[in-house]
């Protein structure tokens, strides 16, 4: 199996320095490197840079693809736009890890099946389907955690009798990114849909531009003047998003958004990890057998409309016989595989409207004589007995 290994780093805070895009053009000389973006890929060797620490200090955004079946994602967030406590409820490690460094929270998904199959995917293209899952993450929508944590629960990392994390709303009705975060990693399809049993399909609604307005009405002058100053410095790119997050956790929508998550989670309860892996095995077998049943279904419909169309031929065909038998004498003295082939055709069209005629005596005495005829001739009595045409 040749070897290959893609990287990819993508920045979107901040364009790098002059002397960043130098020292990483020290670490590869034939990357394409552009003021937001690191990527290469390697059929033989291994990249020389450590690409933790290039996430650490350059970049938002860092995947890694190999084609034994190893995969990586990682993600940089403000440290201020995230509750450390809640995000460590979904990275239990292996998996699923976050660290903190320089104000920034990271946060690393990966699995590792070296030596497994080789993947057919030269990782182009991953990198756009992935990112949007940041913006969404820093506005509060949980369930990309919540992915890795199940993650960590397929590959085994967790015991069984550990308690899932709060299930986000939404899990049933995931997006683009999250659907290819869910492709990415290779998470069960079938346990993603076991965590969404009975949890709230409905992701909880942004505010609307006039509860925005609203909102900014009613903040402080000086903060009002915060704000703007930082927008006009153009230094900060999530001043925006951290207006929103204020105002959204200081509205009515968003304290009962979070009153109505609470709630729902104290309702439901936590499963643990060995009753949803269960609960997957069993959408499994469900899915397997409907697909079976399918599979017949659409099998006999296949055959149904084979016969039909076969009995439509032998009408037409029914009082040719005998001209059909002179037309089999002729193909087989062509002494030719084209040839031959159309005269077995005939003759199983001739055995078919025996059958339907109740003469099958008489076709088989006539194919007994043609192939002791014939018996030198190794080619066509192959064919002969391939399509079972053995005569009496």
């Amino acid at each position: 199996m040749s070897e290959y290994q893609y990287y990819e780093f993508l920045a979107v805070d901040r364009s790098l320095t002059e002397q960043e895009m130098a020292y990483l053009r020290e670490l590869s000389s034939r990357a394409r490197i552009t003021p937001t973006s690191f990527v290469n890929h390697y059929n033989f060797g291994d990249f020389k840079g450590n690409p933790d620490r290039l996430v650490e200090c350059c970049f938002d955004f860092y995947l890694y693809l190999a084609n034994w079946g190893s995969r990586q994602f990682q993600i940089r967030i403000p440290e201020r736009l995230m509750d450390a406590s809640v995000v460590e409820q979904y990275c239990p490690g292996g998996n699923a890890l976050m660290r903190k460094v320089k104000g920034h929270l990271i946060l690393e998904f990966s699995r590792d099946e070296e030596g497994g199959e080789d993947w057919d995917d030269d990782g182009q293209g991953w990198m756009a389907s992935l990112s949007p899952v940041r913006t969404n993450l820093m506005r509060g929508d949980l369930r990309l955690l919540y992915l890795g944590w199940l993650l960590a629960a397929q590959e085994g990392v967790l015991d069984d009798d550990v308690l899932e994390p709060p299930p986000p709303s939404g899990l049933g009705e995931m997006d683009g990114s999250l659907s290819s975060f869910v492709e990415f990693m290779g998470i069960d399809r079938d346990l993603v849909q076991a965590a969404a049993s009975g949890n709230e399909s409905a992701v909880p609604q942004a505010m609307s531009q006039k509860e925005v307005a609203a909102g900014i009405r009613a903040l402080p002058e000086e903060d009002k003047v915060g704000y703007l100053l930082r927008v006009v410095s153009g230094e900060d790119a999530h001043v925006g998003l951290e207006l929103l997050l204020r105002l959204e956790a200081g509205s009515e929508k968003g304290a009962a958004s979070i009153r109505k998550s609470k709630k729902a989670t104290r309702k439901s309860g936590h499963r643990t990890v060995g009753e949803l892996l269960a609960m997957a095995e069993e959408i499994t077998q469900e899915r397997q057998r409907r697909e079976k049943e399918r599979k017949a279904a659409e099998r006999a419909r296949q055959e149904q409309e084979r016969a039909a169309a076969r009995e439509k031929h032998l009408d037409k065909i029914t009082g040719r016989e005998a001209t059909m038998w002179q037309e089999v004498d002729d193909l087989i003295a062509f002494r030719s595989a084209g040839q031959y082939d159309q005269a077995v055709a005939l003759l199983v069209d001739l055995r078919d409207l025996a059958m339907r005629s109740g003469q099958m005596a008489d076709f088989g005495m006539r194919v007994s004589a043609i192939r002791q005829d014939h018996a030198r001739k190794s080619s066509f009595i192959e064919r002969l007995d391939k399509a079972r045409l053995t005569g009496q």
